[in-house]
């Protein structure tokens, strides 16, 4: 089949990262990096990947060597938060609507749909989690207990989103602020919104390939 297998090598890559990271990154800082580095290239590349369009290579490499240059410039003021933060919000906006645009037009149930809507379920808990790190920094979310999610490289922020977005809510991070728990209300009502479109979605595909045959 057409770009068999892309979205299985994709999630199966971005599990392997959120696996292995907690395990190597205080210990193998370069191991990390490169492996970082690596699952941020098929990232944004995924769309490329999937459809062959030379928008989205153009896509990938602009994203990518941006990615490369912005660090190298290491400005001392917000210039370099702003920049990089708000470039990686709306990367992630970009190849989330490019995995819901093929989930929603395929119309065909295959592996690489499910792996697709998998990983489109996993990109919207990455993609709040990097908008509650941003908006943290900026002081405008405040969680309980204070100073929780404090830290550069705390994965607090991810662990947060994982239990908001599949409405576990275990209760031992809270959130405050009206802001922190606007969006938190928001990502939970995505989460049980996804789960009932996916189900859907998938039924009404099944009933249409069975009432052709």
């Amino acid at each position: 089949m057409k770009h068999k297998n892309k979205f299985k090598i994709i999630f199966l890559c971005l599990i392997s990262y959120l696996v292995v990271q907690p395990l190597i990154s205080n210990s193998l800082i370069i191991l990390n990096t490169i492996f970082l580095s690596g699952l941020i290239i098929i990232f944004l590349f995924t769309p490329y990947l999937i459809s062959r369009s030379r928008k989205w290579l153009v896509f990938g490499v602009v994203t990518v060597s941006a990615a490369v240059v912005l660090p190298l410039l290491n400005y001392n003021n917000n210039v370099y938060f702003y920049a990089t933060n708000i470039f990686g919000l709306v990367a992630y906006f970009i190849v989330i609507m490019y995995i819901f645009q093929y989930i929603i037009t395929e119309d065909e149930i295959t592996d690489d749909l499910i792996y697709a809507s998998l990983l489109g379920y996993f990109m919207i808990a990455i993609g709040f989690a990097h908008a509650y790190g941003v908006l943290g920094k900026l002081g405008y979310l405040k969680f309980n207990p204070e100073g929780i999610m404090a830290g550069k490289n705390n994965w607090d922020y991810l662990y947060y989103s994982f239990s908001t977005l599949t409405t576990l809510g275990y209760g031992d991070i809270v959130p405050v602020s009206p802001l922190a728990r606007r969006l938190s209300g928001i990502e939970a009502a995505t989460g049980v919104l996804y789960v009932a479109v996916f189900i859907g979605r998938l039924i009404g595909v099944h009933s249409i390939k069975k009432k052709e045959k």
